[in-house]
């Protein structure tokens, strides 16, 4: 199962150790390969945040105090 395993995913905020690529270059290739433009990258990483879908429940990126709502906290948040 090795070969399976994901190297990165920046929507979930996973980045295997010793990967050699920058989380940026990684997160832009897979939104190149799923063929989003920035807007629609944006909003998904936005509602990947505010659903709390990170790695290992993580809290890095949520920004909000109702953490698995969707909701624009997030982008609120940001600015």
């Amino acid at each position: 199962f090795a070969v399976l395993e994901p190297t990165a995913d920046g929507f979930r905020n996973y980045l295997r150790v010793g990967e050699k690529l920058s989380p940026e270059t990684l997160l832009l290739d897979r939104a190149y390969m799923l063929r989003l433009t920035a807007p629609q990258m944006t909003v998904l990483i936005g509602g990947m945040r505010a659903l709390n879908a990170n790695v290992a429940q993580s809290h890095h990126g949520v920004l909000t105090d109702r953490p698995e709502t969707l909701t624009s906290d997030f982008f609120v948040n940001l600015l």
